[in-house]
């Protein structure tokens, strides 16, 4: 009868031990099936990631309180060769509504922005100068502007955003923001049709240009970075950097023969013989090889640009 009772005993401990075992494997397959449908073990990283405007919004309203009035105008982002875009657009114009839901803040119509940027002739990229900062701040009569850059790299985007007090040109904050791809998630409702369509050809003119040619798509990744880190460690002298790069592109547009002649190579016969043949025209061509330098010290990576650049400008031209 005790080993009848034992056996029923040793059956019903194994029968237990089972189903706890079952149950415990379906509360640990839960779990795994719980992590790999967020998407990632750390939420608010991914949070972060998919919406930039919330972060820069709440680390503006962080520090909203440096400003005696706490007004301010969000600029258009640029991207960092100073180049204005949709998604720059787009991205300052979440931002202001996630200002706009704080009542601490009191944010200007960009609207408004672009008419004094208009009418006292500035880029957006001159606006983060501290001189013209303090000129628009006042007109506007605000005591911050929020600016930013949108950096893209070869895998990813990085957006660089800052409040600058108007009236001492000090940055009160700055928030780096890494998103793993260049076409980040964004809402785009309060876009028109016709930027939206802007907006996707953007993106698919730069997903086009990175799978036509990853070599130059590597070359400019490089470029941005180093005018990145620039702008981080002497923002003085990246902007020097960008006006001088603005007229090297231009050159090279508008007169490519000449570009040709200001990216030769030092010993180059093509300088001698325009030395003694044209004086002037040598002396111009010297101020604008003097001002590639400049570029190539402070961006090794724009010489390589220029040199693909050089290249098929020279075969469109035979």
């Amino acid at each position: 009868m005790m080993v009848k009772n034992l056996n029923i005993f040793i059956i019903l401990l194994l029968f237990t031990f089972s189903c706890a075992s079952s149950s415990g494997s379906k509360r640990k397959e839960n779990l795994v099936v719980s992590s790999s449908s967020s998407g990632s073990s750390t939420p608010s990283k991914s949070s972060s990631e998919e919406d930039p405007a919330k972060k820069i919004a709440q680390n503006i309203i962080l520090n909203i309180n440096k400003l005696p009035n706490k007004r301010v105008a969000v600029a258009d982002f640029t991207d960092i060769e100073g180049n204005e875009t949709v998604e720059g657009k787009l991205l300052a114009e979440q931002i202001i509504t996630y200002l706009v839901q704080n009542t601490n803040v009191k944010v200007i119509e960009r609207k408004q922005l672009n008419k004094v940027l208009e009418e006292q002739k500035l880029t957006m990229l001159g606006l983060t100068e501290s001189d013209n900062a303090q000129k628009v701040g006042k007109i506007l009569n605000v005591d911050g502007i929020v600016s930013g850059t949108i950096t893209y790299l070869e895998d990813s985007k990085e957006i660089n955003a800052r409040m600058i007090e108007v009236n001492t040109g000090i940055i009160l904050c700055a928030v780096p923001v890494r998103l793993r791809h260049h076409k980040s998630k964004m809402n785009i409702a309060r876009l028109s049709p016709e930027e939206r369509e802007k907006l996707e050809k953007e993106f698919a003119e730069r997903e086009k240009e990175r799978k036509r040619n990853p070599e130059l798509f590597r070359i400019k990744a490089k470029h941005h970075k180093e005018l990145a880190k620039l702008r981080e460690t002497n923002p003085k002298l990246y902007f020097k950097v960008i006006k001088t790069i603005r007229i090297m592109e231009r050159l090279k547009n508008e007169r490519p023969r000449v570009f040709l002649l200001v990216t030769e190579s030092p010993n180059s016969p093509k300088i001698n013989k325009l030395k003694q043949r044209a004086p002037r025209r040598f002396q111009k061509v010297k101020e604008l090889r003097k001002m590639l330098k400049f570029i190539t010290d402070n961006s090794p990576a724009y010489r390589q640009k220029l040199l693909y650049d050089r290249r098929e400008i020279m075969r469109r031209l035979k």
